[in-house]
């Protein structure tokens, strides 16, 4: 009998043992809840749901200070739910308030009548976000991209319900859009053509975008290359430390060939910086400088230096003198317009009346420099637009080191 009751007593110790570790992990759960809450600024940007929680918490306690085991089991999971609950709305309220700003700026443009489907379009895009945090509210990239979309939807939704209830008229728009494009065609240094069809500035901004991205490929190119070559010389000068020796005479052929590659790198941003946009571009392949004389602009069918490339020619001589041992080369290109056999003469004209400027001028040696017309044969624009063959009619001067 006595034996029956030790039993009991036994097993009524070990399942109050048993319930309080339960309560116990029940808690630790809640308070972790409660933190990633904190973490997201939750008793800010979602205040009800967080101050609804910590009721919940703290009756938790008081029902297991009481030994309500059940109850306070049941309470803890109820606050767990409500921390994460506010959790997610403050983590929402974070990704998506500039987007719920501008949504609710639209609304009072009321550009669900005036914009209805770039608003609505702006209203998936905060779903999205929405249903992107729902999933996984700690990856939280794809969410902020499509907040940022919305964000900027809205703002454009409320912009246009501002325009048309403005109500300009259509030319008055088409003259507006015309006059956005021209500064992007100044921006990016292109002719300005009175008049010209949108599609074709559209077209030829973006050659010249595809330009610049060339042109940042190449720079990237000679960049790794620099760092691939002086990494290699680097290797090399430590080689021959440790050799030491006859090393010597090695190691100093190594550092002049360092400096004359930094050397090189200083040459080339002094003549970059001679330089304004609209003026000329300055190429680097290998060891050769190209200056474009992009500003350099003979009358229609004539050879003879314009009085107004003046300044820009005094550059050209500055950057000359930067390199007083140099091969000079004068390059003539035209564009695909008349006859082969007369583009070609053009070309030849203007490059020899620039090297006549230069050796007559410039007291620049013969020997040292010569022309060379090459007409339509290497284009490095397209010669469908009027801004394409504007490039390709050109000047430039190769300078080889």
């Amino acid at each position: 009998m006595q034996n029956a009751l030790n039993i009991r007593c036994a097993a009524a110790a070990l399942l109050l043992l048993a319930t309080s570790s339960l309560q116990a992990a029940d808690l630790t759960a809640a308070e972790a809840a409660r933190s990633r809450a904190l973490e997201a600024a939750a008793p800010e940007l979602a205040s009800r749901q967080f101050e609804q929680a910590e009721k919940e918490l703290q009756r938790a306690r008081r029902d297991a200070g009481r030994s309500h085991d059940e109850a306070s089991s049941e309470r803890s999971a109820r606050a767990i739910s409500l921390y994460a609950t506010a959790e997610l709305d403050a983590i929402s309220a974070a990704v998506l308030a500039e987007a719920r700003r501008e949504l609710s700026n639209a609304g009072d443009r009321r550009a669900a009548r005036y914009a209805p489907e770039t608003l609505a379009l702006a209203e998936r895009y905060a779903a999205d976000a929405e249903a992107s945090l729902a999933a996984d509210r700690y990856t939280r990239g794809p969410a902020e991209s499509s907040a940022a979309a919305a964000a900027a939807l809205a703002r454009q939704a409320g912009e246009i319900a501002l325009l048309v209830r403005s109500k300009p008229d259509l030319e008055t728009l088409l003259l507006q859009q015309q006059a956005r494009l021209s500064r992007l065609q100044q921006a990016a240094d292109l002719a300005l053509t009175p008049g010209q069809a949108a599609d074709e500035t559209v077209a030829e901004l973006i050659d010249e975008i595809e330009r610049l991205r060339l042109r940042e490929a190449q720079l990237a190119g000679e960049l790794t290359e620099n760092r691939a070559f002086m990494a290699a010389l680097e290797d090399e000068i430590r080689v021959l430390d440790q050799q030491l020796g006859g090393a010597r005479a090695e190691r100093s052929e190594l550092m002049l060939e360092l400096e004359q590659q930094a050397r090189a790198r200083e040459q080339f941003a002094l003549v970059e910086a001679l330089f304004n946009p609209g003026e000329a571009i300055v190429l680097r392949q290998d060891n050769t400088i190209i200056v474009r004389l992009t500003g350099l602009n003979f009358a229609s069918g004539s050879a003879e230096l314009p009085r107004s490339g003046a300044v820009l020619l005094a550059k050209l001589e500055r950057t000359i003198a930067l390199y007083p041992d140099a091969l000079l080369v004068v390059e003539g290109h035209t564009d695909s317009q008349g006859s082969d056999r007369l583009n070609m003469q053009l070309s030849q004209s203007r490059a020899d009346a620039v090297l006549n400027h230069i050796v007559s001028v410039m007291r620049v040696t013969p020997q040292r420099i010569s022309a060379m017309g090459y007409g339509e044969e290497r284009p490095i624009a397209s010669n469908e637009s009027e801004a394409g063959r504007a490039r390709n009619r050109r000047i430039d001067l190769v300078i080889t080191p």
